[in-house]
């Protein structure tokens, strides 16, 4: 719940986002929009949504697991989802799909590998760092999708 100014207590609630229909595991707010939050529940379900205007979401299409981990670039162009099927995915701010991560040396899609536990770009946002259960940190280039290290 973020907000709705039409009479709920003021200790509670001022809106409720009733996109998800399961638990919300992630949450990122925009670094350069006060109003834009993007969030990712156990539904594998990701929203983009102004605060306010939960009715104009953006559902973040692809996932078909929990969307475990969500982060935006220092610039807020972009917003990463990361999810326990393994898919990372990197998404403008209109939820338009810009890159979908692949292990470039197996050919074969990251799910395959690893699944994705947790993530953030790096400050200036050429790098996707993510957790994986595999106990390794994988940082990928965040323009071309590149697997770029492996740390063990």
């Amino acid at each position: 719940a973020i907000g709705s100014p039409d009479g709920d207590p003021p200790n509670g609630p001022i809106y409720t986002f009733r996109g998800h229909t399961e638990e919300v595991y992630s949450l990122a707010c925009s670094p350069i929009d006060s109003t834009l939050v993007a969030t990712g529940g156990g539904d594998a379900k990701g929203f983009l949504w102004k605060i306010f205007h939960g009715d104009r979401a953006s559902k973040l299409h692809g996932h078909t697991d929990s969307v475990s981990s969500l982060a935006f670039s220092y610039d807020g162009k972009f917003l990463a989802s990361g999810s326990i099927d393994g898919i990372v995915q990197v998404w403008d701010v209109y939820g338009n799909l810009i890159r979908k991560f692949y292990d470039p040396k197996a050919g074969i899609e990251v799910k395959d590998i690893f699944l994705v536990t947790c993530g953030d770009f790096t400050p200036d946002g050429r790098i996707i760092c993510t957790g994986s259960d595999d106990a390794t940190l994988r940082i990928w280039n965040s323009e071309n999708g590149e697997n770029i290290h492996v740390v063990r």
